[in-house]
């Protein structure tokens, strides 16, 4: 054996006795982490504040009424349906349902004004202006047409036959309900739509002060076969039309609405 060598035990130290004084030679002080493995919770989402905060929300439904005003004029709304769609919720987070039926009940009062004077335009008579819910009245085509005969009051007819089909009917209805499609995601509007709200204001400000005029037309249809050389079948079944969907909004009420529905459709078989 070489000098100079530690001697080498000829026995191994057991494998639990070196275990023993690895778990003796830990340190007394537990190791600590410098990074928490838990993250703290993060704050909740907050809507976007320019839907909720009052002045962002206001001028946003503003917008909206500047850009469906011009449908009730027969020109296009401005801007997406999707945008038009965010201020809609915008006012129902400001404001509820309920105000926001309010407002659509208001616009579409001042957009039927436009429908009015369209009337008048297509009519060729001068429009009346009154303290009403449109700031105009119909009175002049009740009157007008009255002094100059049974052929002016078809020309009203055909004014507002063509009001309805093309502007009420086929554009201001499906621009507006598209818009204000929010609503009935909304829930709870009780049985409300904005169709039956556009209309119900058509009937009130347009159709109703003109039912006397529509019912010497029909009378005069019935009673003359001329009117078909005139052209007038066309206006007669859009009118006809038009008071069968305004008398639908009250189904049980007989009233001259459902009369004058019934007397402008029998005619167009006499």
């Amino acid at each position: 054996m070489t000098p100079g060598y530690p001697r080498t035990p000829l026995t191994a130290q057991p494998a639990s006795s070196s275990l023993a004084a690895l778990l003796e030679a830990k340190p007394t002080r537990p190791l600590r982490s410098t990074t928490s493995l838990a993250t703290p919770p993060l704050p909740p989402l907050a809507p976007p504040p320019t839907l909720l905060q009052g002045d962002a929300g206001e001028d946003r439904w503003r917008k909206l009424c500047a850009r469906i005003l011009p449908l009730f004029n027969g020109e296009h709304m401005q801007g997406a349906v999707e945008e038009n769609n965010e201020a809609v919720r915008a006012l129902l987070l400001l404001r509820g349902e309920e105000d926001a039926w309010r407002e659509i009940e208001r616009v579409v009062r001042v957009g039927m004004a436009s429908v009015v004077r369209r009337v008048y335009a297509v009519a060729g008579v001068a429009p009346q202006f009154d303290g009403g819910a449109t700031g105009l009245s119909v009175k002049g085509l009740v009157e007008g047409p009255a002094a100059a005969g049974p052929a002016a009051d078809g020309v009203v007819l055909d004014a507002l036959a063509l009001v309805w089909a093309q502007l009420v009917a086929a554009h201001v209805l499906p621009y507006l309900e598209a818009v204000f499609l929010p609503l009935r995601q909304y829930g709870g509007s009780g049985g409300r739509s904005v169709r039956d709200a556009v209309l119900a204001c058509f009937r009130d400000c347009v159709v109703l002060p003109l039912l006397p005029l529509i019912d010497r037309v029909a009378q005069g249809v019935a009673a003359s076969a001329a009117a078909a050389a005139e052209g007038r079948w066309v206006a007669v079944a859009a009118a006809a039309q038009m008071l069968a969907a305004l008398a639908a909004l009250a189904p049980d009420d007989r009233g001259p609405l459902y009369v004058s529905a019934r007397a402008l459709a029998a005619a167009q078989y006499c």
